[in-house]
């Protein structure tokens, strides 16, 4: 039983209690009313009324509760949750959805009916709740949860399983073997990291399927995002047969198509994470393409600001010639004893003139900015030079 009051949020797909410290889920749906909005979106886009899905490591059900009202009442939704008291807020958000397509399982899945050790949480404190790995061995602080393997239900449809379980994604398809090869779902798995992204995928028939990453943005549209560049990855293995399927999405996602291992490390290891200064921390093309447009666009500003400045230093010396002459003239009519008063004082006030220009000149806004942007230019190529090395 959940004791305490737990807030409430509206999300696009249904009313979602959740706990506010969790992060990131949790501190995603108090701050913005919704979580890994793009990638729901996107799932809900490969299934449709009818379709039955497994949702492996459904957490509270910001997953669950869209997938369940994009399939309706013909659908049928089985979601996998081991840890007790989460299960228990996501039981309590499909009640408040009456969503009775729904069933929860109270227990890991994993490649056989095992039981593992879940370790202690603090669900009322700053914590990634999702992110708690099962133990094989006897956890002293911790609790015990039952591991069922996907076959054991005995399906006779599978459309879709998504699997968000902490690196045993890898186990989770290993339990699922007769319902890959008689039904032939999407298969769309969790990848931040290419230790368990791997041995997943070697469990999938490459007759069978084909493979993709898709890069999913964590939280988009809100002034409030704290989560800056950061975005998941997933791999998606889509029945050839469904290949029109995802051509006809129009997905907010970004996704890549993989044949080779390799190929899946370097969109993996590129993605951007919670974090990362910009978008391009861990993608050193992109950096290198980045500075050289601003080289490029720098090259063009400096040459207008150079045609500004050669006009500049001409006026300077131009005024400059003008008040030396000027000058001269001053002097030499006082030493000649010039008596033409009137003359002297034009000449003293055309003087005084084009110092007061050559003045303004330096203080002008062509002149004082053109130092700056030869700097910019210089810094950019530099830097350019560095990482061309």
């Amino acid at each position: 039983m959940v004791h305490r009051e737990l807030p409430v949020t509206q999300t696009p797909w249904g009313s979602i209690t959740y706990l506010p410290k969790d992060g990131p889920i949790g501190v995603s749906l108090d701050r913005l009313g919704a979580w890994a909005a793009c990638e729901i979106r996107f799932l809900r886009s490969l299934i449709g009324p009818g379709a039955t899905v497994i949702d492996v490591g459904a957490n509270i059900g910001t997953h669950a509760i869209a997938l369940a009202g994009r399939i309706g009442p013909k659908g049928s939704l089985i979601a996998f949750e081991p840890q007790s008291f989460i299960a228990e807020i996501l039981e309590r958000n499909i009640s408040a959805n009456h969503l009775s397509n729904c069933q929860v399982v109270r227990s890991a899945a994993g490649n056989k009916d095992d039981v593992a050790w879940i370790g202690e949480q603090s669900f009322f404190s700053q914590a990634n709740i999702a992110a708690v790995p099962l133990r094989k061995e006897t956890y002293s602080k911790g609790g015990e949860t039952r591991v069922k393997t996907i076959d054991a239900l005995s399906l006779s449809q599978c459309d879709l399983i998504k699997i968000d379980a902490e690196g045993m994604g890898a186990e989770v398809l290993q339990g699922a073997i007769d319902t890959l090869r008689h039904c032939q779902p999407i298969i769309y798995l969790e990848a931040n990291n290419l230790e368990h992204a791997i041995p997943a995928v070697m469990q999938l028939d490459r007759d069978v399927y084909e493979f993709f990453v898709v890069t999913s943005p964590a939280q988009v549209g809100s002034a409030d995002d704290v989560f800056g560049f950061a975005t998941e990855t997933s791999i998606l293995a889509l029945p050839k047969a469904l290949r029109k399927t995802l051509v006809d999405t129009g997905s907010e996602c970004q996704i890549q198509p993989f044949s080779t291992l390799d190929q899946l490390a370097d969109a993996v290891l590129k993605a951007p994470r919670f974090g990362d200064p910009d978008k391009f921390f861990r993608n050193a093309e992109a950096v290198r393409q980045h500075y050289q447009a601003l080289v490029d666009s720098s090259k063009i500003e400096n040459e207008h600001l150079n045609s500004e400045l050669t006009r500049a230093r001409y006026r300077e010396a131009l005024y400059y010639n003008q008040l030396t002459s000027l000058k001269a003239k001053v002097e030499a009519g006082a030493y000649l004893g010039v008596q033409s008063t009137g003359r002297l004082r034009s000449e003293e006030s055309r003087a005084s003139e084009a110092e007061k220009q050559v003045v303004e000149l330096r203080n002008s806004t062509s002149w004082l900015v053109t130092a700056p942007m030869r700097w910019v230019a210089i810094i950019s190529r530099k830097l350019l030079e560095k990482l061309r090395g």
